[in-house]
């Protein structure tokens, strides 16, 4: 799902631009806003509409005393009825007046300005719009039938369907194939999860591969209700960033520091399951943290960085296919060297390997080189295993 969508997000930022691709990245609605007079305008503007505002005050006076004149003569016999009623009106529509806005005045440079940001900004709005709705079909013909089906099942796929708005169809999606988890006992499926995170390992997988994978756990985790920001982690990083205990904090800080621990447990998290190469790194971290320097990467992103610049494994070359050393038998013939990789025939340790993941299928007991398991197609709807692996960028 998540290399789908970010096949989805680099074809959406070429074919349509910046405005829907930023949505469909961070997930998040863009409102764009609308153009804003300059600082010069706006303080010019202020004594202007003071300006306004007594001089309807003073308007306001002159026509009430105006209007109390014409009533006693109206109570000393005289015809005003009409005169007291044209300046009712008046009075009414100077009062109308001065519960309105008052509008900018601009010189025909500044409105030319004015004018032509506030068309861009008419056209951006309109364009994001439309291209909406082009993502969100572009999104769904990107399901298998068999997600389809299963989308249309949903209570809230009428309300999705008519909105036509690809971010409420990419959390339908997630929530679909999450909902595995739904048939499950909910302490099991949590407990699972948190299994998942706490006992995940790098292996022989590059550290970026690692990270996108770890993450994935992380945030998977979360989605049946998994937390990794205990009582203690908020506290250390409340007290890093404001100096002060959690609880004593105010809403907005307390969800600053929320961030904070989420992000720290995942840096630690991707450091404490990397692979053997990383462990003088670890070892530094903690030898510097017991003698009072807290050096610990505080993101994800700067744990990746660190396990980059600390690793000295060299990438690993994969042989073409078709080439191979040529060596000599024992009667001085050439023969190739077996490149075979037949997983059959890959040795390992299989106790070692008898509760670990493979990276390939999922299953227990072999290490990726010696997956036998045959992997079902991305488009081959009749496999119903998983939707990830029916939810195909095309």
């Amino acid at each position: 799902m998540r290399v789908t969508q970010e096949k989805i997000q680099q074809y959406v930022g070429i074919k349509f631009g910046e405005d829907i691709a930023n949505e469909i990245k961070n997930k998040k609605l863009v409102v764009l806003t609308p153009p804003k007079y300059s600082n010069a305008i706006e303080l010019r503007h202020q004594e202007y509409e003071k300006l306004v505002r007594r001089k309807q005050v003073n308007l306001m006076k002159a026509l009430e005393v105006k209007l109390s004149t014409l009533q006693a003569k109206e109570v000393a016999g005289e015809d005003v009825t009409l005169d007291i009623a044209n300046l009712q009106n008046d009075i009414d529509d100077l009062k109308y007046e001065s519960r309105q806005e008052v509008p900018h005045k601009l010189t025909m440079e500044e409105a030319a300005g004015y004018s032509n940001n506030a068309k861009t900004h008419s056209l951006r709005d309109a364009t994001l719009e439309k291209h909406r709705g082009q993502v969100y079909a572009l999104i769904y013909g990107q399901c298998s039938q068999l997600l389809q089906d299963k989308l249309k099942q949903e209570k809230l796929w009428a309300t999705v369907s008519q909105s036509y708005k690809p971010l409420e169809l990419y959390k339908l999606i997630e929530s679909v194939v999450l909902k595995q988890t739904e048939d499950q006992y909910p302490v099991a499926a949590v407990w699972d999860q948190y299994y998942q995170v706490f006992n995940a390992r790098q292996g022989s997988l590059p550290n970026t591969e690692w990270y996108e994978r770890f993450i994935t756990k992380v945030e998977v985790a979360e989605s049946v209700g998994c937390v990794f920001g205990q009582d203690k982690i908020l506290d250390y990083c409340a007290e890093l960033e404001f100096k002060s205990p959690y609880n004593g904090l105010s809403t907005a800080e307390q969800k600053v520091v929320e961030i904070q621990a989420r992000e720290r447990f995942m840096a630690y998290g991707l450091l404490k399951t990397s692979s053997t190469t990383h462990d003088k790194i670890k070892s530094d971290l903690s030898d510097d943290f017991t003698k009072g320097s807290d050096n610990y990467p505080s993101t994800p992103q700067q744990a990746l960085l660190l396990m980059d610049k600390y690793s000295k494994k060299p990438t690993a070359v994969t042989q073409s296919e078709g080439t191979a050393f040529v060596q000599k038998d024992k009667k001085g013939k050439p023969k190739k060297t077996d490149t075979t990789t037949d997983p059959k025939k890959v040795e390992f340790d299989k106790e070692f390997y008898k509760d670990k993941e493979c990276f390939r299928c999922g299953k227990k007991g072999h290490p990726k080189a010696a997956c036998t398991v045959k992997m079902v197609a991305a488009d081959d709807d009749k496999s119903t295993k998983s939707v990830f692996h029916n939810w195909s960028f095309r």
